[in-house]
């Protein structure tokens, strides 16, 4: 095949003219056996046309515009780029919910703080509580002490009292410890000894020693050594009066009695009220019964007391 022929199926191939089949089957054959050097360029094609282009006015304005016209920029957003609002969103909610926390934390009622432990004493004996800054609280049967400050952090160290217990407040003079909603009156201490009772109908303190003062809402009372306090509701004042500390402190050595107590229950509530003892029953007394009297917080002398009441060995402590 000659030159001219290629080159003119060529031709027709690059101005995209309809070839027969046959022509594209030669075509093909003869570009695969070719090289690109023989073959004829776009220009010479063109200058092969034995017509001129001749385009219209539309078409001329059309390949303008199209030329003219600014390209429509791609855009490749990555995921964070797409969701990037959402987590700006989240973000903003987020700290939205951490300022009306603060808010709520720092304006809610003083008895809506937050409670930071709860030692509660369902038995009939005493529960002795050693509180993280060295103090210690004794509690009577049905009586329950929340702690509502962080004794580490916090300016002053808060407790409030359900029931009856005997306070003794270590010294922490940058620190005042105080007892708060736990009946008709605030009490406010630095170091110091006292007993105090918050129960329906009697709410009172009597002061051992050091020096403590009593408030409600604006009214306040200094309190000193072998005085005691209540609050009269009807005069909106304090009543002192001199009390004996030792007669008042009697509890903390009492004895209780009991009637026909399951052996079982008694080791529970001394297990209960001494968490660094394990108090061990025989197994054959766990169907047994107790009536008498017990120390109300003296383990050692409450086990020598149960061992003799069976004549035998049947409360241990486990070593």
């Amino acid at each position: 095949m000659n030159q001219d022929t290629i080159n003119e199926l060529y031709k027709k191939f690059l101005l995209d003219e309809s070839l027969s089949v046959p022509e594209k089957r030669i075509l093909i054959a003869l570009l695969t056996q070719s090289q690109a050097k023989d073959l004829l360029s776009v220009a010479e094609v063109l200058n092969l046309m034995k017509e001129e282009i001749s385009l219209s006015d539309a078409e001329t304005d059309r390949i303008f515009q199209a030329i003219t016209q600014p390209k429509n920029k791609i855009s490749l957003i990555t995921i964070w780029q797409k969701y990037k609002w959402i987590a700006a969103a989240a973000c903003l909610f987020l700290a939205s919910l951490f300022s009306y926390y603060c808010f709520r934390a720092t304006d809610r009622p003083q008895s809506e703080k937050l409670t930071f432990a709860r030692y509660a004493n369902p038995t009939k004996f005493l529960r002795v509580i050693k509180l993280q800054d060295g103090s210690q609280v004794t509690l009577r049967e049905q009586s329950t002490l929340t702690i509502k400050s962080n004794f580490t952090s916090d300016s002053i160290r808060e407790v409030s009292l359900h029931g009856q217990a005997f306070f003794e407040i270590a010294q922490h003079p940058e620190k005042p410890f105080i007892v708060r909603n736990s009946g008709n009156f605030d009490v406010r201490v630095l170091g110091t000894a006292f007993h105090m009772i918050n129960l329906p109908g009697h709410n009172t303190l009597s002061l051992n020693h050091g020096k403590v003062v009593v408030s409600h809402k604006k009214l306040q009372q200094e309190i000193l050594p072998g005085e005691g306090v209540e609050y009269a509701a009807d005069k909106n004042k304090f009543l002192v009066s001199t009390v004996d500390t030792l007669m008042a402190g009697l509890w903390k050595v009492d004895y209780i009695t009991l009637e026909n107590t399951a052996l079982t229950k008694i080791v529970e509530d001394l297990n209960l009220i001494h968490p660094s003892e394990k108090v061990i029953l025989n197994k054959h007394y766990i169907h047994r019964q107790f009536s008498g009297a017990l120390p109300i917080n003296d383990l050692p002398k409450t086990l020598v007391i149960l061992n003799n009441a069976f004549n035998k060995t049947i409360v241990t402590i486990k070593k």
